[in-house]
């Protein structure tokens, strides 16, 4: 915990310093540009090397970003992580288990008792699993673990993603994987038998985990798997895999898992033949979803091959 500390040290001595550089410079000198460099100042300080900023200034009166970075990144959030962190150490250490935090002095204690020193508190109330607090007190980290996987670099992959899998697996137990992967293939082959007849199955094999379809059916009235799946925002429903696997022209991937209750289930098998019965019947109104969103259809391909990765001053 003592990088997440420090991170957290850090996300704060930058939130503070961008508030006084806001709150001292002159309103006329805040253009965007100097805001920008102001900020960009702040973050490219050495204490910053290794940390991701997501960024938005925008202003109060017209709602226009002054400064944006990263502003639509996800990022892993230090408290999502945290309570994986602590589930697993009361699960390994019982709830009986107890931190101590040690407190030590410099100098004497005169007859008043009052310290004529320093009072130090070692903290150890944080989960910890690299024993940093030495035997004599002191921090430190013990690197010295041939049964682990050693330090852990960003080039191991995402952390956080190896933490909820272990959780989930020891959460289970062999008993509970067992069945919550029975569950997985149920409810694949439920949506399955759902939505036969209305969307085409390429393939009569069993399903396991996932149905796949494909759009041969409605691409006749001009609709594709990626419009189905954007007028099935409009219904509520996370779109489901478009365009995999690549051996199916025009793959509907559908994935549920094995948490889904089967009320969930028939909604979404009634959303999937709704918009089936609107290809056929007025195929525009799939071809112009999703409706409900702020921002509706997007060039994907341009995305793509010009993405705005910078924030520049008028854009």
């Amino acid at each position: 915990m003592r990088n997440s500390s420090r991170v957290l040290l850090l996300y704060y001595a930058l939130i503070s310093s961008l508030l006084f550089c806001l709150q001292t410079a002159p309103a006329r000198a805040q253009s965007e540009s100097t805001l920008a460099q102001r900020i960009q100042k702040i973050i490219s300080r050495p204490e910053f090397a290794h940390a991701n900023f997501g960024i938005e200034f925008c202003s109060l009166d017209t709602g226009k970003a002054l400064y944006a970075l990263n502003a639509d990144k996800l990022f892993v959030p230090a408290s999502t992580t945290k309570i994986l962190t602590e589930g697993a150490l009361l699960a390994k250490l019982g709830a009986d288990y107890r931190f101590h935090t040690r407190v030590y002095r410099t100098g004497s204690i005169d007859k008043h008792g009052t310290l004529k020193g320093h009072l130090i508190l070692v903290a150890s109330g944080d989960p910890n699993l690299s024993n940093r607090i030495q035997p004599d007190g002191t921090l430190a980290f013990d690197y010295d673990r041939p049964q682990s996987v050693g330090r852990v670099r960003a080039f191991y992959g995402n952390f956080g993603m190896f933490v909820r899998a272990l959780a989930y697996i020891l959460a289970n137990g062999p008993d509970g994987l067992r069945q919550t992967t029975e569950d997985a293939v149920l409810n694949a082959n439920y949506i399955r038998k759902g939505l036969e007849g209305i969307y085409d199955l390429p393939y009569s094999t069993p399903s396991m985990h996932e149905v796949v379809f494909s759009d041969k059916l409605q691409a006749r009235k001009g609709v594709k798997t990626m419009d189905l799946a954007k007028r099935l925002i409009d219904y509520g429903f996370h779109p489901y895999t478009t365009a995999f696997p690549l051996i199916v022209p025009g793959a509907l991937m559908i994935e549920p898992t094995e948490s889904e209750s089967v009320e969930e289930m028939d909604l979404f098998v009634e959303a999937m033949k709704s918009i089936a019965e609107e290809v056929e019947e007025d195929p525009q109104i799939v071809l112009d979803a999703p409706h409900s969103t702020r921002v509706s259809r997007l060039d994907e391909t341009a995305a793509a091959r010009k993405p705005v990765l910078r924030w520049k001053p008028g854009t």
